[in-house]
């Protein structure tokens, strides 16, 4: 189960590093990182006897989303079926890495070492992004050009902010 929470950390950290996982290319790296490790889990769980399914009851009112947004695929009544597809894949992915979170991080101290992790995440990410604001070049992470809302960030960055 060691295996299972370094992956859902490092997806995690994926996630919000990668722009948080709202392009193609990283939304695709997550859930192709979420099956991964459900097909890792699976094989844990039907290779080791003693592993038992454990249930948690926020996972019905997830799984009844999940079923009423792929029955309104399945039968047709969505307004944009290739969206309501690629959105369904997302949720996927996350109802995936919710259930291995409920399944690998079961005593006090696991779940207190992923608190903490998220927390560590959050002041680095923080920290960065203050750095981030301070030397701003009008590049995300000084390499990569925005394509959306680059202007206002621009504009923030060097204090100068128009009214609409």
């Amino acid at each position: 189960m060691n295996s299972i929470r370094t992956g859902i950390c490092v997806l995690i950290a994926f996630a919000v590093l990668a722009h948080g996982a709202v392009e193609p290319w990283s939304e695709a790296v997550l859930e192709i990182g979420a099956a991964v490790l459900l097909l890792v889990w699976s094989w844990n769980a039907l290779t080791n006897s003693e592993l038992k399914l454990v249930w948690n009851p926020l996972l019905w009112p997830l799984l009844g989303f999940w079923l009423i947004a792929a029955f309104q695929l399945a039968i047709g009544i969505t307004a944009v079926p290739f969206l309501t597809r690629i959105e369904l894949l997302k949720y996927s992915a996350l109802l995936a890495l919710f259930f291995l979170c409920v399944q690998s991080y079961r005593t006090r101290s696991h779940w207190r070492n992923f608190v903490w992790f998220l927390l560590s995440l959050g002041f680095a990410v923080s920290l960065f992004a203050i750095l981030q604001h301070f030397t701003f070049n009008g590049k995300l992470y000084w390499v990569r050009e925005l394509q959306y809302g680059a202007s206002l960030l621009a504009r923030m960055s060097t204090g100068i902010i128009l009214p609409a």
